[in-house]
């Protein structure tokens, strides 16, 4: 119960604006990179999905914790109910236009990707969650950069704890 009151209210303070960069901009924006780093100190494997999230959409699909899925017809995510997310486990535009990556990652273990191509003024949505079923959330996550920066890097680390750090930078090239 604790756990999912944490990560309820840490979603809400970064639904909020306190953990991200308000996108600005119109959903024509030239494109950019979502750079991904994840670490993995704990000594259990994780499974990491990062979903990015156009800044207009014909609807939103989310999946939780017990294994339903609810549709919700807004335009954009900022649309989406405060409460949209609470105990989710994945994110899909029913559009099929924004794109969804999930990464495996075992104990001790480190990954890096790239997403090309993501509109410069999408929403990245991440759900860390314990390797077993894919259901069990440890942590979630929204960041969005403005529309004038070319790259949006997402630092997830899995302390030996357990606990979650993680970091978003925005930058104006993509170097």
């Amino acid at each position: 119960m604790v756990r999912t009151l944490s990560v309820t209210v840490a979603l809400l303070v970064v639904l909020a604006g306190c953990g991200a960069v308000p996108g600005g901009g119109s959903p024509d924006a030239p494109q950019h990179t979502v750079s991904i780093g994840i670490s993995n100190a704990h000594n259990e494997s994780y499974v990491v999905r990062v979903s990015t999230i156009p800044p207009t959409v014909e609807g939103l699909e989310v999946t939780y914790e017990n294994g339903s899925t609810r549709r919700f017809d807004v335009s954009s995510f900022d649309a989406l109910p405060r409460d949209g997310l609470r105990n989710a486990t994945a994110i899909a535009t029913t559009d099929s236009t924004g794109s969804t990556r999930e990464f495996t990652v075992g104990p001790t273990g480190g990954i890096g990707a790239t997403l090309e191509d993501v509109p410069a003024n999408a929403t990245v949505v991440y759900f860390v969650l314990r390797d077993g079923g894919h259901r069990t959330v440890r942590g979630a996550g929204v960041a969005r950069c403005s529309s004038d920066t070319a790259t949006t890097d997402l630092e997830i680390n899995i302390r030996p704890d357990g606990s979650l750090h993680t970091s978003v930078t925005c930058s104006d090239d993509s170097s």
